[in-house]
């Protein structure tokens, strides 16, 4: 099944953030309130990407979300703390972001990775 790796990330990148969610709202984790939400929230939507419909949405959701944490992390190296809502912590966030974007980009591009069928011989045409 070529979604199965974009299937598996997206399960363990939600159980991931639900948990570390959780664990925010409980004061386990020392970030802010819309932090914990949107960790919460993104897990929830992985969890939920990589059983509907099959999988059918885990790839492109792996590569795009994966796109966007390789982004949090270099704005993390650059020493950008504050984005609204969101704060980033210490340089070890940047590199759990790097973790989780390159891992996310991968599965989604090992996932939606087109492979070639075999030519139905009945359609080709035939010298005459």
């Amino acid at each position: 099944m070529k979604t199965q790796a974009a299937r598996i990330w997206c399960f363990v990148a939600g159980v991931f953030f639900v948990v570390v969610g959780i664990l925010g709202f409980m004061g386990r984790v020392p970030l802010p309130t819309p932090h914990h939400a949107v960790h919460l929230l993104s897990g929830v939507v992985a969890l939920g990407l990589a059983f509907a419909a099959g999988g059918i949405f885990a790839a492109p959701f792996a590569k795009w979300f994966g796109a966007l944490y390789t982004v949090l992390a270099i704005v993390g190296y650059l020493g950008v703390r504050d984005l609204g809502p969101i704060q980033l912590d210490l340089v070890h966030s940047a590199t759990i972001h790097i973790v989780i974007g390159l891992t996310g980009i991968l599965a989604g591009l090992i996932s939606g990775a087109k492979r070639a069928e075999p030519a139905d011989k009945s359609k080709l045409p035939t010298a005459a």
